[in-house]
């Protein structure tokens, strides 16, 4: 699916999300890679709060289908979102994952390596038994590079990111995205750290926290 044309025929937005991924100077050449190779497949609903389950749904069919390029990105978009806020849309995003999860069988265990407890250095958010990093995506956010027209936020396998490692690659992708995002921005994410020193999760709205229990995640909660 074409993102920019999915959300502009639809609506009158003045930059479609993939029009702000592929702007010159975005901070992240991995995004952009995905976007130019059409790796992103985005599905729009209405609100975070009780679209939740559509979007579990959604995601596994996401997962099941033909891969042509090696990364790849899910994004979901919330038009009717009405979060006036990065606080409220942090509260509404924390309320679509959790209600995500409790769409998930109670037996289903997290891989190996990853942890469903929100202040865990090892927590990732995973369904479908495939874990995710999220980026959050608002009009409200206050980093540029994640400010966008319409609400919403994106799924990338973490697997991507072993990959990288794997061929030793991600620290030249972390170097040149921190370089890119200082001139971008004026200055690096401080919510930022390494895998495995913090919980992922204080990255994902991109609200400013200081500790994971700041991000109302319910992971054994039904919904």
């Amino acid at each position: 699916m074409n993102f920019s044309h999915a959300i502009n025929s639809a609506f009158e937005w003045p930059m479609s999300v993939q029009d702000h991924v592929l702007q010159s100077g975005y901070p992240c050449p991995i995004a952009q890679a995905v976007a130019r190779h059409g790796g992103l497949s985005v599905r729009r609903f209405s609100s975070m709060r009780t679209d939740a389950a559509a979007v579990h749904e959604a995601v596994g069919t996401w997962l099941t289908a033909p891969q042509e390029f090696r990364f790849r990105s899910f994004i979901a978009v919330f038009p009717d979102e009405r979060s006036e806020s990065i606080t409220e849309f942090h509260d509404a995003l924390w309320a679509c994952l959790s209600g995500m999860r409790a769409c998930e069988p109670v037996d289903r265990p997290v891989p190996p390596g990853t942890s469903d407890d929100v202040a865990s250095p090892e927590f990732t958010f995973t369904i479908h038994g495939t874990p995710f990093f999220v980026v959050g995506l608002s009009p409200h956010s206050p980093r540029k590079s994640r400010r966008t027209p319409v609400s919403g936020f994106a799924l990338n396998p973490h697997k991507q990111f072993e990959d990288l490692r794997a061929s030793n690659s991600l620290e030249a992708v972390k170097h040149a995205s921190r370089a890119r995002d200082m001139r971008f921005q004026g200055s690096i994410n401080p919510m930022l750290s390494d895998h495995g020193k913090r919980s992922a999760a204080l990255q994902y709205s991109s609200m400013p926290v200081t500790a994971a229990s700041q991000c109302p995640y319910h992971a054994n909660s039904k919904a």
